[in-house]
């Protein structure tokens, strides 16, 4: 039988011990010049996209932070 309570305190887990800190550790490089990414279209010039990457990161980061602390504060749990 499916644990609901069970999934999401899994869930809450994976958040908190997978997903955030994967993301954090994509930032370093990132925030740090280490690394640039970037895009080229068709024939186009690179163009690069790190601070766009940098932004996408920290609003997962964010977001997840988020669930987690709707998690942590549900009842369910």
């Amino acid at each position: 039988m499916f644990d609901r309570r069970e999934f999401l305190r899994e869930y809450l887990k994976d958040i908190e011990e997978q997903r955030i800190p994967e993301l954090r550790a994509q930032l370093v490089p990132l925030e740090s010049g280490e690394m640039h990414l970037g895009e080229r279209k068709e024939y186009g010039p690179w163009v690069d996209t790190t601070q766009r990457d940098i932004d996408r990161l920290k609003k997962s980061i964010v977001e997840y932070e988020r669930i987690a602390a709707d998690l942590r504060k549900s009842e369910s749990l």
